[in-house]
């Protein structure tokens, strides 16, 4: 998805919000990742619990038009999981 970051500066981040005082640790989940098995979204959900998130908010991926990702399930090169 181009993003950044990485399960593991994820969980650095969190570390370091919850030394720092922060009260309330929120993360969001996007599923339905290209190419994502069952297997691998119950992996990332146990990863995410395991960081005791105050708040866990999942959402269902969305293509956009005119986007590198949608270009790519567009022209066969990612496959989106079954619904």
């Amino acid at each position: 998805l181009g993003r950044l970051h990485t399960a593991a500066r994820t969980a650095e981040v969190v570390r370091l919000a919850r030394s720092a005082g922060v009260a309330r640790v929120n993360l969001d989940l996007i599923y339905g990742l290209p190419d994502q098995t069952p297997a691998h979204w119950e992996e990332t959900l146990a990863f995410a619990l395991s960081l005791s998130p105050d708040h866990l908010s999942l959402y269902a991926l969305e293509l956009h038009p005119g986007t590198p990702l949608a270009a790519a399930v567009e022209e066969g090169r990612l496959f989106l999981p079954p619904e």
